[in-house]
């Protein structure tokens, strides 16, 4: 294998140029607020752990070190969403050049092509502008990858893999530690590495290399595993309620055919349609051209693919399931794509290159503009309806929670304990309110399911610390906080409109004991 350093060039300059440009306009100039999920994750890295109630803890872990650096602000959040999307662009341009063979003309173009159908690829330009587990399981998945690739192709150059096997190792227990997902990566590039297992293991140190990997891959496993012990496996509770299995009991089989359909079409709309079409093309290649760098990427992609058409069979599936795969996929999709040129694979390629710009342009361009015109519109007191529901509000939410509780508490306000019926409303007063107070959940107390705000200390309810004082309920129906907490008292002080929503806000006195 050449060093495929000077065919990255061009790969490292545009990763480069995308993260310096969502640096400054997406984290410092036009920053969105953060969405539910970002501000959740944000209220658990105030709290660090091995694991966490639905998820691993890399991306907790990750905006510890992003708040650190920036602070508590949107940039210090999603600072390591943007590192991850331009890192696994890179990965998946160091693979092109690794599949492409000995030209560097080729390398070279393979490369570049790879990593512009990355950019191509919407959901994982949204995931590198959103902190959340996707862009950074999508890097692990990427580097582990290619790691998998150098390591193939240095036992068949009779070259040490010790190295390669460990990175390959260490790269999938971060990509686990972000999302479960990843084991199906790990149990691809398996398959794929099967057939090389004897010259793997007659490689310089390629029994102990081997082991390394392995033992690295189970290093990502131990905090998640260790964590989930202690607290009565409640991820894997989680995980078979998402598959339709409340409390681990099958409700037997009812498939709707349109939960696969959706997911067939899903496939599509994620990569986007002339992507995928490469992708299939670029599939379809691995067979004709037995290229065993194209079995990898084959095999590290199709398994995620498989098992969530395989769920489809037994519930509704969600877009950003399936987007581990479509990394690794790209690169014979390149390959194919810039070899023996035909008019249609050229046309194909321009309309990817375009389709890569215009998502770019929007992403990195339209959405802090839409930023700035709903921020000025408020400021002018008539906030503009955008397409950033999800990530905008949230401050006006909190300034208007908190005046409401002052007109009602006066000085006590800013130290009364909120308390909220939903997660997310939890942790965006907890981000944009100015203390960062700690805010509670009552989602179990009032009919939902858990949330990680049941296994923190200083969120969990009832917390007898409380009884007898004033709290502050946000969001909810006065006859479920009835239900589910014990009150003294209980009176409205208004109600805030959000888009569409009205949230009723009350003061309520809790029972003594």
């Amino acid at each position: 294998m050449k060093e495929p350093s000077s065919a990255l060039r061009p790969v490292l300059l545009l990763a480069l140029a995308v993260l310096v440009l969502r640096v400054l306009l997406q984290g410092i100039a036009f920053p969105v607020e953060l969405s539910g999920d970002e501000a959740h994750y944000w209220d658990w890295s105030r709290r660090p752990q091995l694991s966490y109630h639905t998820k691993g803890p890399a991306v907790p872990w990750l905006i510890l070190v992003g708040r650190s650096l920036f602070g508590d602000t949107e940039l210090g959040v999603r600072f390591f969403a943007y590192l991850s999307h331009a890192v696994a662009s890179v990965a998946v341009g160091w693979m092109g050049a690794m599949v492409a063979g000995s030209s560097a003309t080729d390398r070279r173009r393979v490369a570049l092509a790879a990593a512009i159908g990355f950019h191509a690829v919407a959901a994982y330009q949204v995931a590198g502008t959103v902190m959340t587990i996707d862009a950074v399981m999508v890097c692990g998945w990427s580097l582990a990858t290619a790691f998998a690739m150098a390591a193939r192709q240095r036992a068949e150059q009779g070259r040490s893999i010790t190295g390669p096997m460990a990175c390959c190792g260490l790269a999938l227990a971060f990509a686990f530690l972000a999302k479960y997902t990843a084991v199906l990566a790990a149990l691809g590039i398996v398959i794929a590495l099967w057939p090389e297992r004897k010259r793997l293991r007659l490689a310089p140190g390629g029994r102990g290399a081997v082991l390394l990997g392995v033992a690295c891959f189970a290093l990502g496993l131990l905090p998640v595993v260790l964590w989930n012990a202690q607290n009565d496996w409640v991820t894997v509770r989680h995980l078979l309620w998402h598959l339709g299995e409340a409390e681990g009991r099958s409700t037997g089989w009812a498939w709707e055919p349109m939960w696969t359909v959706s997911y067939v079409a899903l496939a599509f709309l994620v990569a986007g349609p002339f992507v995928a079409v490469a992708m299939i093309a670029g599939i379809g290649s691995v067979r004709r051209w037995k290229n065993p760098d194209h079995r990898l990427c084959f095999w590290s992609g199709v398994p995620v693919l498989a098992f969530y058409l395989a769920v489809s069979f037994k519930t509704e599936t969600q877009g950003n399931w399936m987007v581990g795969a479509y990394a690794p996929l790209l690169v014979p999709a390149a390959h194919w794509i810039t070899s023996g040129k035909t008019r249609t694979k050229t046309w194909l390629m321009r309309i990817v290159v375009v389709r890569g710009a215009a998502t770019l342009a929007v992403v990195l361009f339209f959405l802090p503009l839409m930023s700035g015109v709903e921020e000025a519109s408020a400021a002018l007191g008539r906030r503009l309806r955008t397409p950033l529901r999800r990530v905008s509000g949230h401050r006006q939410f909190a300034t208007e929670v908190r005046r409401l509780a002052t007109t009602a508490l006066g000085d006590k306000a800013p130290t009364t304990t909120i308390i909220t019926d939903y997660y997310d409303k939890t942790a965006h007063l907890a981000f944009y309110l100015p203390e960062h107070p700690i805010v509670r959940c009552a989602s179990k107390q009032l009919g939902n399911r858990p949330n990680a705000y049941d296994d923190f200390a200083d969120t969990r309810l009832p917390d007898p610390s409380l009884a007898g004082q004033y709290v502050i309920l946000v969001g909810g129906r006065a006859d479920q906080w009835r239900q589910g907490l014990e009150l003294e008292e209980l009176r409205s002080i208004g109600e805030i409109s959000r888009h569409k929503d009205r949230y009723p806000v009350l003061v309520a006195k809790l029972r003594s004991h």
